[in-house]
């Protein structure tokens, strides 16, 4: 290796840990790791998550508009979800820890997002806040075993 790819390395890695991404400074400020509850949580996020994608499945439209095309863009991101959903719940049913799901997590998280934002295009804003609610409270239930609390508080506010 070249000393000046090694120096690089040096310098990313002395970023990372001054920023708070290195390995083990991620988990400082959470909620500390229970397997059992956040194994039942990520079973009811699931579960929520299944029955979201069921009742907008169910409400079938034969429509070309562009708030069609939405509508099934957002059940492509809740077949997403749905599975993602499922593969964090087994992989913590079978053993795997906060840092072996930690980026399933985030997906999911991105992936709500991706859904309240392709629903508003389709549904009113509380519509699609009533549509994903389920969904949001169960990932509010996870959250604090995996993103720090200033991470939740950087997302935009709504103004009244």
């Amino acid at each position: 290796m070249k000393p000046a790819h090694i120096l690089g390395c040096f310098f990313a890695i002395a970023a990372l840990v001054a920023i708070g991404l290195a390995p083990g400074a991620a988990f400082a400020d959470l909620k500390p790791w229970n397997q059992e509850e956040v194994t039942e949580l990520a079973k009811a996020l699931h579960a929520a998550v299944k029955e979201v994608r069921k009742s907008m499945r169910r409400e079938s439209t034969g429509d070309l508009t562009a708030q069609a095309y939405a509508r099934q863009k957002m059940l492509e991101i809740l077949k997403v979800l749905e599975r993602s959903c499922g593969q964090l719940a087994a992989r913590l049913e079978g053993g795997a820890g906060q840092a072996e799901t930690l980026n399933i997590a985030r997906k999911i998280r991105s992936l709500v997002r991706d859904a309240e934002t392709e629903g508003r295009k389709f549904m009113t804003t509380q519509q699609t806040d009533e549509r994903i609610a389920p969904a949001e409270q169960a990932l509010d239930g996870l959250a604090p075993y995996y993103f720090e609390p200033q991470a939740e508080a950087q997302e935009p506010a709504e103004e009244s």
